[in-house]
């Protein structure tokens, strides 16, 4: 492979490693937490975030919660039993 293409392929490749590093794994367990990781998903107007939900009793807020994924999605994810959300 000549060297010219060798370098494109290694820039690219570092491109879609960064895009796909910034997508965030949020994990909560409050309804306080579930609030902020809902905000800060809706900020992030470029990555698809996921957000894991511990499980436990959530009261909403006044108003409920709201998120606007119209440009990009938020997957939301329930049922984990430990603190890292990596068990369900």
């Amino acid at each position: 492979m000549p060297f010219f293409a060798r370098t494109i392929s290694i820039a690219a490749l570092c491109l879609f490693a960064a895009d796909a590093a910034a997508a965030t794994t949020f994990c909560v367990g409050t309804p306080n937490e579930l609030t902020a990781a809902l905000l800060a998903a809706e900020l992030d107007t470029v990555n698809s975030d996921e957000i894991r939900v511990r499980v436990g009793h959530f009261i909403a807020p006044a108003g409920g919660w709201h998120v606007d994924v119209q440009r990009r999605g938020i997957a939301i994810e329930g049922g984990y039993t430990d603190a890292l959300c990596q068990a369900r």
